[in-house]
């Protein structure tokens, strides 16, 4: 058998440029996805100065400064969505006002009407969404 005659294997493919292709999406976010990648950049760094606010007013028993902080501070188109699975929040110590304002939160429905909806005082409904919204437990994504 001749050299050109001989039997060859394909050479070996180029080594990796360790850069993974990406897939483009096929299909739209989920609701919890998109409230996950829409967080505001303070989400992770430190307290949202509006919820603060809401909060101090709620401390100092400012009742009625705290729902109109929220009505001013907080943009009631904007959409609540949650940050973590149901089998993570079934773990978490929830009171009832939270479990009430968390059942109205699906990811699609602006926050006006989780607020109306949920079945709380505007007070109670305010300052529950501040403290779930202090503990990361749902984020304001800003509204489509």
């Amino acid at each position: 058998m001749g050299v050109d005659q001989r039997p060859t294997t394909p050479p070996p493919p180029p080594p990796s440029s360790g850069v993974l292709p990406t897939a483009r999406r096929l299909t739209p976010a989920d609701p919890l996805e998109e409230a996950l990648l829409s967080r505001p950049l303070w989400d992770g760094r430190g307290p949202d100065p509006a919820v603060q606010e809401v909060l101090h007013r709620c401390s100092v028993g400012d009742d009625v400064g705290a729902v109109a902080a929220a009505e001013l501070l907080l943009d009631r188109r904007s959409v609540p969505g949650l940050t973590v699975s149901d089998d993570v929040l079934d773990e978490l110590p929830l009171d009832a006002l939270e479990a009430a304002l968390l059942s109205r939160v699906d990811g699609a429905t602006p926050l006006a009407r989780v607020l109306d909806d949920c079945g709380l005082e505007p007070l109670d409904a305010v300052r529950t969404l501040c403290l779930l919204l202090d503990r990361h437990l749902i984020v304001l994504r800003s509204h489509p």
